[in-house]
């Protein structure tokens, strides 16, 4: 299966697996196997969808059900990548499109997961803020709401000698 394939298999939620009651995605787990090397054709796919007037749960028949679960595995895997700029790429989406990938950002290294200690990379700090700023009312809810998170509950690693 080609990678593009595999994108779309993923956005629209057709390979989703249950154990009891969890529910994932597969595709977009076969997709995170791929790594870093299909992080610009996932974001070439989201740029498309970018283009869609309709969020995507608005959209008739909910085409991109999974859509979430892609922008998860390229934000996971961004944020690995020493060359990769997800917050240009954050900033660079528009509307629906970026206030989804925001909720992604903020299930990753929000209160959702846990205690935990995941420190928000610092290039996507400076987009969450500048978000926070001068975003849509739900962007500058769910930036200040990440950031504060942030400051008040994820330390910086400690170094060691």
């Amino acid at each position: 299966m080609k990678h593009r394939d595999l994108i779309e298999k993923a956005a629209r939620g057709r390979d989703m697996k249950s154990h009891g009651c969890l529910v994932w995605n597969g595709s977009a787990e076969k997709l995170e196997d791929l790594g870093i090397l299909v992080l610009p054709e996932i974001e070439a796919f989201l740029s498309e969808r970018a283009t869609d007037s309709l969020p995507a749960d608005e959209q008739k028949g909910q085409p991109w059900l999974g859509l979430a679960s892609v922008l998860h595995v390229y934000f996971k895997l961004a944020s690995r990548c020493e060359g990769c700029d997800a917050a240009e790429f954050l900033l660079s989406l528009p509307g629906w499109l970026r206030e989804e990938a925001l909720r992604v950002v903020f299930v990753e290294w929000g209160p959702s997961q846990g205690p935990q200690n995941k420190m928000l990379p610092k290039k996507l700090v400076t987009a969450i803020k500048r978000l926070s700023r001068s975003g849509t009312e739900k962007e500058r809810d769910m930036a200040n709401r990440l950031l504060q998170y942030q400051a008040q509950h994820v330390r910086p690693p400690t170094r060691t000698a």
